[in-house]
């Protein structure tokens, strides 16, 4: 974020904001929360993670020195799509709402900062959407491989008829689907 502003941007830039101390393990915000600040990490490590719905937590990401969050639920008004904890002590910047639009209004570069931000995150998120897909694909492909065939080949003539008659499997396999 900062490497493209000049040196008295990045003083200007670091003395409009407040920091923030975070002890480990500390919670930042949870997933759902408002959107109402963006956070720059300034040393520690922030690792952010979604809830499952089985009550645990799968990690997306750590982020580490000058590494930005919170910025998606700024841009788009929207609640957190993630919760964020700090994984070690973590010093942080914090910008709120009114400094944000005043910062992308008056400074060209930071604008452009935050489109390659958001287009890249765009980019990797589409990359781990096509891999979950891939991935589902195979998982497939391996349990009908592990039927008998025939089975097998009742699922996959199934799969192309919009509906299968209940009673046409119990009749065919003595079992329903």
């Amino acid at each position: 974020m900062f490497k493209n502003l000049s040196n008295m941007e990045q003083a200007k830039l670091l003395g409009m904001l407040t920091k923030l101390e975070l002890p480990a393990g500390t919670h930042l915000f949870e997933q759902g929360d408002p959107g109402d600040r963006m956070f720059i990490v300034e040393r520690g490590t922030i690792e952010l993670f979604l809830n499952t719905e089985e009550g645990g937590r799968r990690s997306l990401a750590l982020l580490g020195q000058w590494e930005v969050l919170g910025e998606m639920a700024l841009l788009t008004g929207e609640a957190r799509s993630a919760g964020a904890q700090a994984a070690v002590e973590t010093t942080l910047y914090v910008i709120d709402r009114k400094m944000f639009d005043r910062l992308i209004a008056e400074n060209a570069t930071l604008s452009a900062y935050f489109i390659r931000l958001l287009s890249q995150r765009l980019t990797a998120t589409n990359g781990r959407l096509l891999a979950v897909k891939e991935s589902e694909h195979q998982r497939v492909e391996q349990k009908l491989e592990e039927l008998p065939e025939e089975i097998r080949h009742f699922i996959l003539w199934c799969s192309h008829i919009p509906v299968v008659n209940r009673e046409l499997s119990d009749y065919t396999f003595g079992f329903s689907l």
